[in-house]
């Protein structure tokens, strides 16, 4: 019986938690947003215990204080009637209605009140009159002299008043030895608020209204802290460690100032070891030329014709390996100007550049849209793609068009594609799908390498998609 009780409370709990999860919002500024308005909330709870306390203290104090007064006046009045020897009334005062009795109050007898009022009954009528052993009060019950127009729920709503009194009974033992039992009716003050306005004073003025301004000055309050956060968000999508990045100069508090300089630091080693990369291997692939340049004479001289075409094809690829290296490097060190121009018209050259040489490209829809580009890389990125799709496949289809903040350029083969579990390997540098490194089924696997640098460095990014029996990829640049 326990495990099962506590296997569904352990389901209840996931289930809330789930909840829970799917409310709670992403976004830091308005986790904080909920935090806050959640802790008013709890605040709210424990003030409006303190508030509803001090209205009930003030809603039987203020009764209770004018009842008794008018306990006091009459019994000073009663004493001064005896001391003249005439006879006391049932209505001397008004609002005092008194009855004398014939049996004092049983010692047994248990009051409806606390005892905090009958100190505060004992104490007022021990300072007027200094007859506060010859006091009790008996009751003290509300009395609802007046109720709305409407019944149920909708009573709420109802713009009637809902008076309440409150009747005080106490018996007064005169000098004289006599019973008097006293009895007043006072009107309980703020229950004179109609119901209507006592929910809108006290949900809508209190809850309501604060919190709706809690939430507008929260939001002012973090639009404002969080703006540095937006300025290095706007840094780190335009980084591109290939270039000179300058420094970002964030404001605000002094952690925002310290993440700015962690910041500029990291792009710092990054750039340094970046450019430690690029010189190393342009470097070797420099030194690399002359023992290949003098390898390629000396193949000459080999007498063997079979032997010496082996050897001159081996240097010719090594050749091209070190030459793709070397245009790898540029590319990364790249510091050509971005300018405005027809991304449109840029690729529609290519393409019937491409259709001049006797190559099978298909042309379609191309879609003008100028952007501010790097023009020789773009174009080398788009030159590779269908050098890829020829390779791959008989024809290449070229379009490209606008999608929602991005200008997409589709370069398509019929061709085998990559498999979906290589997309993300493709992008590095000398990776390929097939392992052969045979020239005539492949290059050296750095041009979708250098696609990538080129899309990165203009803040875009490759997609690898299927459309149509056709394997796409697929150019996104984004729109200004």
């Amino acid at each position: 019986m326990g495990s099962t009780l506590s296997a569904k409370a352990r389901s209840l709990g996931a289930v809330l938690y789930k909840i829970a999860y799917f409310f709670y919002p992403e976004r830091l500024r308005s986790k904080i947003t909920v935090v806050a308005v959640m802790g008013l909330f709890l605040a709210q709870a424990l003030t409006s215990t303190m508030w509803s306390q001090m209205r009930h203290q003030a809603l039987v104090e203020t009764p209770a204080r004018i009842a008794a007064v008018r306990f006091s006046d009459w019994y000073l009045h009663a004493e001064s009637q005896l001391k003249l020897g005439q006879s006391i009334s049932h209505e001397w005062l008004n609002g005092v209605y008194a009855v004398e009795r014939n049996q004092p109050v049983s010692p047994n007898y248990e009051s409806n009140i606390h005892d905090d009022l009958v100190s505060f009954f004992g104490n007022i009528i021990q300072e007027r009159t200094g007859a506060c052993d010859d006091f009790r009060l008996i009751s003290a019950n509300k009395i609802q002299t007046t109720k709305a127009d409407s019944n149920g729920f909708f009573a709420l709503f109802s713009d009637g008043l809902a008076l309440v009194d409150v009747s005080f009974v106490a018996v007064f033992r005169l000098s004289n030895g006599q019973l008097w039992q006293l009895q007043v009716t006072e009107n309980q003050g703020w229950s004179s608020i109609g119901t209507v306005e006592l929910i809108y004073d006290y949900f809508l003025r209190i809850y309501f209204v604060r919190l709706i301004l809690v939430v507008l000055a929260l939001t002012l309050c973090l639009n404002f802290i969080f703006r540095p956060l937006k300025k290095l968000e706007k840094s780190v999508k335009e980084m591109d460690v290939n270039r000179h990045q300058e420094t970002i100069q964030l404001g605000g508090s002094k952690e925002f100032k310290h993440l700015g300089d962690a910041f500029n630091s990291m792009v710092e080693r990054l750039q340094k070891h970046i450019e430690e990369r690029s010189y190393f291997f342009s470097a070797v692939s420099h030194d690399l030329r002359t023992p290949i340049t003098r390898l390629g004479l000396r193949v000459q001289q080999v007498d063997d014709v079979v032997l010496r075409k082996n050897l001159s094809r081996d240097i010719e690829q090594l050749n091209e390996l070190v030459n793709s290296t070397l245009e790898l490097m540029r590319f990364q060190t790249s510091t050509e100007e971005a300018v405005a121009v027809d991304v449109g018209a840029l690729v529609t050259a290519v393409s019937v550049n491409r259709q001049d040489l006797g190559e099978h490209i298909v042309l379609g829809e191309v879609e003008p849209v100028t952007l501010k580009v790097q023009i020789q890389r773009l174009r080398r990125c788009v030159e590779n793609l269908i050098s890829n799709g020829l390779r791959y496949g008989s024809t290449v289809h070229v379009y490209a068009h606008k999608r929602a903040q991005e200008y997409v350029i589709t370069v398509a083969d019929e061709g085998p594609g990559i498999p979906q579990d290589e997309y993300a390997k493709v992008l590095r540098p000398y990776y390929r799908v097939e392992t052969s490194r045979n020239r005539e089924t492949g290059g050296y696997g750095l041009g979708l390498s250098i696609c990538d640098e080129v899309m990165r460095a203009h803040g875009g990014h490759i997609q690898f998609t299927h459309d149509n029996q056709r394997f796409c990829v697929c150019l996104h640049l984004p729109l200004p």
